[in-house]
């Protein structure tokens, strides 16, 4: 007798209805639920990860995001990417006045000094080694994101407007040829929100408020834009370092452009622009001329390029609604001293002289704020403004003799002579 063969044994098909032995489920539901499972899990963590950025908001920019002591109170790594948060903040918070300009701006000028007035609420746009062009770039922007704009503040540093300052900080970077666009500002808001870096900086963040410590570079950037010095560097500074460091400083930087001092037709046409675009939305544009030390004054005059300076400030002078706050008084030529009120070095003036700039800028006087910390600078008075500020620089030179015979015995031994036109 011979048996009857047994049928071959195959797998279940796939999506067959075959069931899975002893789990009484086809081996098509059985797949789908591991699919639902590794979604929501995924979706889960997502959310998870997501809502504790959020909360976190280590760059400041969430939405109603609390503020929790020891938790994220301080954001001191928003300071590496300030040029992606800021047009986010304006979009954001809708400020009625931006501040434009260099560090010496970020540093210095606090909006909230306008709390009260016309011009608030107040923002600090500025970013460090900003040019003329890309502040153009800025306001464009600007302008787009906050239809509540109606007052820019622009710096105008004078290395920004001569030779290769220019060329260094625009052109070879390209900074001022990236268009700034609301999609820009949407795409850096996605990636700040829920990119890794987020995520990591969000740890970054607690574990710094957790148990904090030094802050990088010193400080860290408030909400509404400006720098704050923390710890022994908030308060008056030793000037006696970088009062002997000048001569070295100073030296080394006019050796660097010394070759192409002439203006540069490019910051000028920056400004026409920014003027137009301005008028045609209803925004009025000031221009102000920040405080330069007068070490800086000297260097330009030892090296010839004092011609420059009055060609810039003519050229200035047809301008609308230029204010010039680097004039001689007290706060500009305050003495080396271990205790500096008004500069924290010899390029950058304090939060203090900041705060007397705003308060004149509205319309303030009395006796901590001279009364030519902000003088109008027309085709009218524009000689004898210039006429002014060369007196108070010979007066100046006099009183200050040690740095002038220590930058002219360094010149000497460099080489450096009296710049003889551009090149």
């Amino acid at each position: 007798m011979h048996s009857s063969p047994m049928p071959e044994s195959r797998p279940p098909t796939p999506g067959s209805g075959a069931r899975i032995e002893g789990s009484g489920w086809p081996d098509s539901e059985v797949r789908c639920g591991y699919l639902r499972a590794l979604l929501t899990f995924t979706l889960l963590w997502g959310c998870a990860l997501t809502g504790f950025i959020a909360l976190v908001n280590p760059y400041g920019i969430s939405p109603g995001s609390p503020t929790i002591a020891r938790f994220n109170s301080f954001k001191p790594l928003r300071s590496n990417i300030d040029r992606l948060i800021k047009p986010i903040e304006v979009w954001r918070d809708q400020p009625r006045t931006v501040f434009l300009g260099s560090s010496r701006i970020h540093q210095a000028i606090n909006p909230a000094m306008l709390d009260g007035t016309r011009f608030a609420p107040a923002y600090n746009g500025a970013v460090p080694a900003c040019t003329v062009a890309l502040n153009e770039k800025y306001i464009n922007q600007y302008i787009e994101l906050d239809p509540n704009l109606r007052y820019v503040v622009v710096e105008l540093f004078m290395l920004q407007f001569w030779g290769h300052y220019y060329d260094d900080y625009s052109v070879n970077q390209g900074i001022a040829q990236t268009p700034k666009t609301w999609r820009s500002m949407l795409q850096d808001g996605v990636t700040l929100s829920v990119g890794s870096s987020a995520l990591w900086d969000s740890v970054r963040t607690v574990a710094f408020n957790v148990a904090p410590g030094d802050f990088p570079a010193g400080g860290y950037i408030h909400p509404r834009g400006y720098w704050m010095w923390m710890g022994s560097r908030a308060g008056p500074r030793d000037g006696t370092g970088w009062g002997k460091g000048n001569v070295n400083y100073f030296l080394n930087e006019k050796d660097q452009y010394a070759r192409d001092y002439s203006l540069r037709p490019d910051p000028f046409a920056a400004l026409d622009r920014m003027i137009a675009n301005c008028r045609k939305h209803g925004v009025e544009v000031y221009f102000i001329i920040t405080p330069e030390n007068p070490f800086h004054g000297y260097t330009f005059l030892s090296t010839g390029h004092w011609p420059m300076v009055m060609e810039w400030y003519r050229r200035l002078s047809h301008y609308p609604n230029v204010f010039s706050f680097a004039e001689y008084n007290p706060m500009l030529t305050e003495p080396i001293s271990t205790n500096m009120q008004y500069w924290y070095d010899g390029g950058h003036f304090s939060r203090k002289f900041g705060d007397a700039m705003l308060k004149a800028f509205v319309g303030e006087r009395g006796a901590a704020i001279p009364a030519n910390t902000m003088v109008p600078l027309t085709e009218d008075n524009v000689e004898s403004v210039l006429a002014d500020r060369k007196r108070n620089l010979d007066t100046w030179i006099g009183q200050n003799q040690p740095f002038v015979q220590a930058f002219e015995r360094a010149k000497a031994a460099s080489g450096i002579g009296k710049w003889d036109g551009p090149h």
